[in-house]
């Protein structure tokens, strides 16, 4: 891992979707080791969850906080009807900002309750709390996350006070080195977050998302010898959420 104190930007480049699979654990585990991946956000409720803090947990550099899911899997709570379909699954991003659609608040509390207790009973210790596909920036979910995470006294990704601009260029067509290195030449911010995603492309990874091969090249060019090097050169300094 790459750390260096100067510069006139810090940047936290977050890896989402820890716990996803064993092969997104890897393959983040390892742009932190050999990359520039500061931290990383979990999802609690999925099947490689443990496996994931098993990972982190070796890894006293890497800030981790939750990955809010209420779009992929299952919830760990009992008696979120308003967040589930027919089969108890989530049912995707859609429902969740669809203004039509009845989310009870309560529900929602009761899943971040449930996540963030898994969460901690993993022996993980939260650095920051966000979500999947930003689902707590929807009107049904946004209040009741605020009010969970101020609770908390964690920061909330792109929340309306937060000191850290969220950059979310870097990602399919863009997940490029010479898109980084741009965007970073170009960045006014005393502060960014790079939302990133990385990882190793496994089985449960290509049969369940509709974004896997793109995490391998995601990974490449976080561990790249030119982004690290151009990284040190300009004197960016790599932090992590409970840095700022």
């Amino acid at each position: 891992m790459l750390f260096n104190g100067g510069g006139n930007v810090q940047l936290i480049v977050n890896a989402d979707d820890l716990g996803y699979s064993r092969g997104v654990n890897c393959g983040i585990a390892d742009a932190h080791v050999h990359g520039v991946v500061t931290s990383a956000s979990a999802m609690a409720n999925m099947p490689a969850f443990r496996h994931a803090a098993d990972t982190v947990r070796a890894l006293a550099t890497l800030g981790v906080g939750l990955h809010f899911n209420i779009t992929c899997g299952r919830p760990l709570a009992d008696g979120v009807s308003t967040l589930t379909d027919a089969n108890g699954y989530f049912m995707g991003p859609d429902p969740v900002f669809d203004p039509q659609n009845d989310i009870d608040p309560y529900h929602i509390r009761l899943e971040l309750y449930a996540q963030m207790q898994a969460f901690l009973k993993s022996g993980c210790r939260p650095t920051h709390i966000d979500s999947h596909h930003h689902v707590h920036t929807a009107p049904a979910v946004a209040d009741t996350f605020s009010d969970f995470a101020r609770t908390l006294g964690l920061p909330v990704r792109a929340a309306a006070n937060s000191e850290v601009a969220l950059c979310t260029g870097f990602h399919a067509q863009n997940a490029q080195a010479a898109w980084l290195i741009s965007y970073l030449d170009a960045c006014t911010e005393e502060t960014v977050e790079l939302m990133t995603h990385p990882g190793f492309v496994d089985q449960a990874l290509l049969s369940g998302s509709t974004y896997a091969l793109p995490r391998a090249r995601e990974h490449a060019v976080l561990t790249s010898k030119e982004v690290r090097e151009y990284i040190q050169t300009r004197g960016i300094r790599l932090i992590r959420h409970d840095e700022v």
